[in-house]
């Protein structure tokens, strides 16, 4: 495989790689043309568990969606949540055989929904919606709030930061941070095994809320915005979702990452589920200015989980995920300053489903 770093990078044959040579995008206009019915099944910890939220949202042809809780080498297994193979039939039974199950009368979409076992996710139930994101969702933003400007370990509240821009958490970059030895990306060839986050929590820069009155679903995509400052020429940001039990220890739930440099936004041209449009051509990178205020805006990748009452939401922030991702290591490390004042408001935006 070429090295393919921007959304504008070109084959040999002259098509651009992302957009046309290795994108679904491009033959969805085909495919509703045919109106052929189309049955998605993804895992919420499958590296493309965004991509089919935005493919389901672009068709136009007689549709459905399952999202189970599993990661991509999992999802035509039998599992605790599905027979999937008796899935397969149902939806065949109807298309190709003119059974009448009742498969197309049920809500479009069924997802999967999480809850905390230690320091894994297991099964909790399933939930239909008509459409997506969910009709009821409340977008609760949190913002950071570090203790005292060398911590790394701040909270994450709902007040906006009345201040001026004084309020800073300064952060010495570690390259040794990282999500483990079988996170999500190596799934398409082996089961993701996701550590205890804690190790990694230590190394990195954290923001907890006090633990939870009650249980708290969050279903969707995340949505970061956080004012970073350094003397780093660039900087690989990497965020994840978490659940913090009484003992300490970290479940990872979800992640999102972005460079720095590729931060610019555009609109996207075709339905985006209204979440940040990254454009990723080599043309719109941005160079961090030194010392200056950047804001990086991006999403994580969606996922439906349930905090238990008496645990805690934990975002953490690093900037290399060692054995993952290629991060150019700067000798000295970087000091990253977040800001949080309210001129430079960081913040993570969580969609919560009102329990009964």
């Amino acid at each position: 495989m070429p090295e393919v770093l921007f959304r504008d990078d070109q084959t040999p044959e002259g098509k651009r790689y992302w957009e046309e040579a290795q994108s679904l995008v491009p033959l969805i206009d085909q495919i509703n043309r045919s109106g052929i019915p189309a049955y998605l099944i993804d895992g919420w910890f499958d590296i493309y568990a965004r991509d089919d939220f935005v493919i389901f949202a672009n068709l136009t042809v007689p549709k459905r969606m399952l999202i189970r809780p599993t990661d991509h080498s999992e999802i035509e297994g039998k599992g605790k949540d599905v027979d999937y193979g008796a899935e397969a039939h149902r939806w065949f039974d109807y298309w190709l055989k003119g059974i009448d199950n009742g498969i197309m009368n049920e809500p479009p979409i069924h997802y999967s929904i999480m809850r905390g076992d230690g320091t894994t996710t297991t099964f909790a139930a399933y939930g239909t919606a008509d459409e997506w994101p969910l009709n009821n969702q409340v977008l609760h933003r949190y913002y950071f709030l570090a203790d005292s400007i060398s911590t790394h370990a701040g909270e994450l509240v709902f007040s906006l930061p009345t201040g001026a821009s004084t309020q800073t958490a300064a952060y010495t970059v570690d390259y040794s941070t990282t999500s483990g030895e079988k996170p999500r990306w190596a799934s398409p060839a082996t089961v993701r095994r996701y550590p205890n986050m804690r190790a990694n929590d230590a190394k990195a820069l954290t923001f907890t809320t006090p633990a939870l009155p009650q249980a708290v679903q969050v279903t969707g995509h995340p949505v970061l915005h956080v004012w970073l400052s350094t003397a780093a020429p660039d900087l690989d940001l990497f965020v994840y979702l978490e659940e913090v039990d009484r003992q300490g220890n970290s479940t990872y739930i979800t992640e999102g990452c972005l460079r720095a440099s590729n931060r610019a936004l555009g609109q996207a041209p075709y339905a985006y589920l209204g979440l940040p449009f990254h454009t990723f051509y080599e043309t719109d990178v941005l160079p961090v200015p030194a010392g200056e205020p950047v804001e990086l805006v991006l999403d994580l990748l969606p996922t439906s989980y349930q905090f238990s009452p008496g645990k805690q939401i934990r975002i953490a922030m690093t900037f290399a995920d060692a054995g993952n991702f290629t991060t150019a290591v700067l000798d000295p490390a970087p000091v990253v300053t977040l800001l949080q004042d309210a001129d430079h408001p960081s913040f993570i935006e969580l969609p919560v489903v009102e329990l009964p």
